[in-house]
């Protein structure tokens, strides 16, 4: 039985939103990203992350060429 999307729950959205971010679908017209400014706050607070990750990896100033993952140091 599909799952009504328009009746999630906050877990079951954000479980999803890996997979609700890499659909075709903007993430803007989901029903729960509407209806719930919880999340869409967690949304935002991601796409401004990647924002300020990708700013700092492509500083046009620095010269240098973005960081390829094989460069970024190992977790310890």
């Amino acid at each position: 039985m599909p799952e009504d999307v328009s009746q999630l729950t906050c877990d079951q959205f954000q479980r999803r939103l890996c997979e609700l971010l890499a659909s075709d679908q903007p993430i803007e017209e989901h029903p729960h990203y509407k209806a719930c400014i919880l999340c869409r706050y967690l949304v935002r607070g991601f796409e401004e992350m990647i924002e300020r990750t990708l700013g700092e990896q492509l500083d046009p100033k620095d010269g240098q060429e973005p960081k390829r993952k094989d460069d970024w140091p190992e977790a310890t």
